[in-house]
């Protein structure tokens, strides 16, 4: 449904002052029974502080959930997955890594286990903050899915037209 609406023009975000630290927490501990049952090890590295970032934080969290629950999904028992954050300027990184099976288990086509849906959320919620995805194999194997976001979103694009502008003070 949520893509359905990001293709038809139809989302709009709710942005507010994001703890993302706090956020980021949050999600790990969402998924963290899931990830003991199979013996995974989920942490946060953060570097520094992050401060509070204007994002929506309701699609920050799916985000977040999409990515580490792929990662799940590719990992072995006994493997890792690390959140990891970190503020560059005006933008903020938010990295999900794991030592997996790597980028191409991620995308077989037909495998109901892919991860083709979550990551095409991930793409769109992180698009329409105004940000960019990146992924890259890890060396030994795995996957690392890289968000850059700004710190103050001063315009969300969808569908080649300016549906919000908003300007914070500095």
């Amino acid at each position: 449904l949520d893509l359905a609406m990001i293709e038809a023009g139809r989302m709009d975000l709710d942005l507010k002052d994001v703890d993302l630290s706090h956020v980021i927490e949050e999600s790990i501990d969402m998924v963290v029974s899931k990830a003991e049952d199979t013996q995974i090890a989920v942490r946060a590295d953060i570097k520094g502080k992050l401060g509070v970032i204007r994002a929506d934080e309701r699609r920050i969290r799916q985000v977040l959930f999409n990515l580490i629950s792929n990662s799940l999904r590719f990992t072995e028992s006994g493997g890792e997955i690390v959140v990891s954050s970190q503020r560059v300027g005006d933008m903020v990184t938010l990295s999900v890594r794991d030592n997996g099976r790597g980028l191409a288990a991620s995308f077989v086509s037909g495998d109901q286990r892919g991860a083709g849906l979550g990551l095409a959320l991930v793409k769109h919620f992180i698009d329409l903050h105004g940000g960019t995805v990146g992924m890259k194999p890890v060396d030994g194997g795995g996957l690392e899915v890289t968000c850059w976001l700004p710190v103050k979103v001063t315009k969300v694009v969808q569908n080649q037209e300016m549906l919000l502008t908003e300007s914070l003070p500095a």
